[in-house]
């Protein structure tokens, strides 16, 4: 069951109105997020497609560069 216009209130507290501005911002947050992460997902499947060498070695890449950041915690850098 839906509310109708006369089971609405006319306004909101204003603490109300912030908590659900606060909500949609949110919620739209994730939504960047899920968009970014779609679009990330088909640009590797692609780079995979076309070029699975080049796909290796964004992730070697990527590997070694995780392992650095790794070794420069262990070390104190950090």
């Amino acid at each position: 069951m839906e509310p109708t216009r006369e089971m609405r209130p006319e306004s909101l507290s204003k603490a109300n109105q912030q908590l659900r501005d606060g909500a949609e911002e949110r919620s739209n947050k994730w939504k960047i997020a899920g968009v970014a992460v779609a679009i990330a997902a088909v640009a590797c499947l692609v780079i995979f497609i076309l070029s699975p060498q080049l796909f290796l070695y964004i992730a070697i890449g990527v590997l070694v560069v995780l392992v650095l950041f790794v070794v420069a915690a262990f070390s104190g850098m950090f």
